[in-house]
């Protein structure tokens, strides 16, 4: 439909009616359009002025649903909205989202698609302009967010609400850094927005710190998928800031094992999620020149925590990666190599290889030609690849080789009767137990071999 046939009709005022069917059919067929003629412009922004005067006045709610789906269609044009952003139509689109009212829930569900409506086009609007950032501020809009995001607490059919209450909190705390400090004090922001999210995912606390899980749940809808999303990005803006990412052994502990943790968590009860992360974290090997932990990439990096001085630390990156290799240890050893991964495997009871407890789909990975080639000289311990180094014992003569090796014996002796070192084995259940242990139990089975012969 021709723009100036559109606006004509909105101006000449021929009835809500009129209007409405106008304004319908331009938004259908403009409805996937993101770039606009030039030479419409003027035309663009008096439509946007005559939308917004219908607006002010009371109309049916199906007119107002029409016209703010023109002005969110025309507010992806940032030319035009010079008119769109005053103080005046900025808070006739807030009445209309019901940003400005006190009153304890939305009860009317009719007015849910307007509602909706004047948050997508403030979001346009917010996202488009500095001048309607500035005026954000001015109007305490992230109070007004918060406010409506409490009233849809415990409201039914108010998700498309609440995610694009979400949306424009998350826009305003990237576009203005004052409004996360103020969202983090004075409006109790974290809270409110991990109340959303809890909501979204329908999370259940029996403790403090611990959720009841609902295995038999069906998935989240696309919906609630939405809102949780949303409510995470805001959440990482309002907490950005609040506390130092620079500090020392506490900015691990308190900023990246709760990171770690639910990432773990996601990995291990959806395939998806860890296939996805996997590619981005443990990626086909190709160059094995290196030692695991030396090196810049989030591989590099999640190793070395793996020996972090602070047990909870590497712990918890020690798991992450484990539930990434679907918790095989052939796997695991061969992103991080077994002297980094001994202290996971020894508490799991995993030092004579297998799996852990959880099952995991049954794909296998596949190695790539250049890790094939040089596996057979990959050192398992360090787990990078070493040329082959000459055996110094080829040149020895046998009353030396003995000697080297007694003396060897005599050092461990001294050190363990010394309890510097204490001497272990595995059990058939890949548990740690005491050499001696290990060497009893292999004489009295090999007695009883003996004796059945």
């Amino acid at each position: 439909m021709e723009l100036g046939a559109v606006l004509a009709a909105v101006a000449g005022r021929g009835g809500a009616e009129a209007v409405e069917q106008v304004l319908s059919r331009y938004n259908e067929e403009n409805r996937a359009v993101f770039r606009f003629d030039p030479a419409d412009e003027e035309k663009r922004k008096r439509l946007c002025e005559e939308i917004l005067s219908i607006l002010e006045k009371d109309t049916k709610t199906s007119c107002q649903v029409a016209c703010l789906e023109a002005l969110r269609i025309l507010s992806r044009d940032k030319k035009v909205l010079a008119p769109v952003t005053t103080k005046k139509n900025m808070q006739i689109l807030i009445r209309l989202a019901k940003l400005d009212t006190m009153e304890d829930s939305l009860e009317r569900v009719s007015e849910y698609p307007v509602i909706v409506e004047a948050l997508k086009c403030l979001c346009n609007i917010i996202f488009n302009s500095a001048i309607a950032q500035k005026l954000s501020l001015e109007l305490n809009l992230a109070a007004m967010l918060c406010n409506l995001l409490k009233k849809c607490k415990d409201q039914q059919f108010v998700d498309d609400i609440k995610c694009f209450d979400l949306r424009l909190l998350f826009l305003l705390s990237l576009l203005h850094t004052d409004i996360r400090s103020q969202l983090r004090q004075e409006l109790h922001g974290v809270q409110v927005l991990i109340q959303a999210l809890e909501s979204s995912l329908s999370v259940r606390w029996t403790e403090e710190y611990k959720a009841a899980e609902d295995h038999d749940r069906p998935p989240l809808s696309l919906q609630e998928t939405d809102c949780a999303i949303e409510a995470l990005k805001a959440l990482f803006n309002v907490t950005l800031d609040s506390w130092n990412v620079h500090s020392e052994g506490s900015s691990y502990r308190e900023g990246l094992t709760p990171v770690l943790s639910l990432l773990t968590g996601c990995c291990r009860t959806h395939r998806n999620i860890r296939k996805f992360i996997k590619a981005q974290v443990l990626p086909p090997l190709r160059d094995v020149s290196n030692r695991p932990e030396v090196g810049t990439t989030v591989r590099n990096k999640l190793v070395r925590l793996m020996t972090h001085v602070d047990l909870g630390v590497k712990q918890i990156a020690a798991e992450f990666l484990f539930v990434l290799c679907k918790e095989r240890v052939d796997t695991l050893l061969k992103y991080t190599g077994y002297g980094n991964a001994a202290g996971l495997l020894a508490a799991r009871g995993l030092l004579a290889g297998g799996r852990g407890d959880h099952w995991y789909s049954d794909d296998e990975d596949t190695d790539t030609e250049e890790y094939k080639s040089a596996k057979p000289n990959i050192n398992l311990i360090t787990g990078h690849l070493e040329e082959p180094m000459p055996n110094p014992m080829d040149e020895m003569t046998e009353e030396q080789k003995e000697y080297e090796a007694m003396k060897l014996v005599n050092m461990f002796d001294k050190l363990s009767r010394d309890e510097f070192i204490k001497p272990m084995g595995v059990r058939p259940d890949g548990t740690m137990t005491p050499l001696e242990e290990t060497v009893s139990r292999y004489h009295t089975n090999k007695q009883d071999s003996s004796d059945s012969d």
